[in-house]
């Protein structure tokens, strides 16, 4: 009879071989979508050879003079930039209009769409501190959104569509979700291109992170395994503040929550060890603003160390009150399916996160 050990052997096993299929599945595609390409492209460039040799129909053919361009009467006035020195306050998230229309995509590029899921990653936490299970299995990113300065302020969004090509690169963000006063992401920005050693703030790409009532987190080049972090907050709504943030820690960034009187904490997803050590978490605690950092220990029992299958990941603490809930993704082999599936688990905290324990009943083990 093999032991636990062997029969996670032959999972991992299993799994490689469905990965492997899947890799080689997607590079067929991807050769497919690249001929399809050039076809494309080509046609393309006879249509334009052909309207090179044509008249545009905004400009006179007699004397090429443009023609005059109507401009809508009941146009919106273009916004007033905010007078120096004024108080940054947070918007209200419920008075910040959506955005509904995502430019369309680039023709000949490809495209794919990131969703933070933030709403519902939050929802879920909640109903579990209300003693619900958290049955509902989340991406690496739960509750991270996108931030962008705009004109007038510093917004979060809760997706991107993400545009890239041969020497081409764009996100277009949607779903907006709160606002601050510009001042406060520009200062977020140079703090953390100071902190990536970026020599401008265009070279850290699309900001990723977390947010709350009275908080910003920034991370770098969303969805890459390596990320620098700045945390910035607020005690008052009005000036805001620099909190250390861990050091010597170059992982990803799964998720942070910053807490009233200096608490915060900060997750992480180390990929080069997660695969030997996978029901190990790395979670980050302050109780003093940033000053000293500790890792509180958070691991899955024992005898779950033969189900839970890497990555496994611990995302942003949720608190309510003195109870909290730390929401973990990870894999486990589905032998009905004779897949990898995603699942979630808890762990809980009823001391405002003095102590965490492991939460089977909470949990989709």
């Amino acid at each position: 009879m093999k032991t636990y050990r062997e029969m996670a052997n032959d999972v991992f096993t299993r799994r490689d071989e469905y990965l492997r299929k899947k890799a080689q599945q997607r590079r067929s595609a991807l050769t497919a979508a690249a001929v399809l390409a050039a076809v494309v492209l080509t046609a393309g460039l006879i249509f334009a050879g052909r309207e090179l040799f044509k008249t545009p129909k905004n400009v006179d053919a007699q004397n090429s003079t443009p023609l005059p361009v109507t401009t809508d009467p009941n146009a919106p006035p273009a916004s007033e930039t905010p007078e120096a020195g004024s108080t940054p306050a947070v918007t209200d998230p419920a008075e910040t209009p959506a955005l509904t229309e995502v430019a369309a995509p680039t023709p000949g590029i490809e495209t794919s769409t990131f969703e933070s899921e933030r709403s519902r990653y939050v929802a879920c936490a909640n109903a579990v501190i209300a003693g619900d299970r958290a049955d509902e299995a989340f991406t690496l990113d739960g509750g991270g959104v996108f931030f962008a300065l705009t004109e007038n302020e510093f917004a979060a969004y809760g997706a991107a569509v993400h545009s890239f090509g041969p020497g081409y690169e764009d996100y277009r963000l949607f779903d907006q979700l709160a606002s601050w006063p510009r001042a406060v992401g520009e200062m977020a920005e140079k703090a953390l291109a100071e902190k990536a050693g970026a020599e401008t703030v265009d070279e850290l790409g699309q900001l990723f992170g977390y947010y709350g009532d009275n908080y910003v987190v920034l991370t770098d080049a969303p969805f890459h395994d390596t990320q620098s972090i700045v945390i910035f907050y607020t005690e008052d709504g009005e000036n805001w503040l620099e909190m250390p943030a861990p050091e010597d820690q170059r992982s990803r960034v799964t998720g942070a929550c910053v807490l009233p009187g200096g608490v915060a904490y900060v997750c992480y997803c180390d990929r080069s060890t997660a695969y030997y050590t996978p029901y190990v978490l790395t979670v980050y605690e302050t109780r003093d603003g940033g000053g000293s950092w500790h890792d509180i220990g958070l691991a899955f029992p024992e005898e779950y160390a033969d189900i839970v299958a890497p990555p496994c990941t611990a995302l942003s603490p949720v608190m309510n009150g003195t109870h909290g809930v730390i929401l973990v993704t990870y894999t486990v082999f589905d032998p009905g399916t004779q897949e990898f599936v995603t699942r979630t688990a808890c762990f809980e905290t009823f001391d405002g996160g003095g102590s965490w324990v492991f939460a089977p009943e909470r949990s989709e083990i």
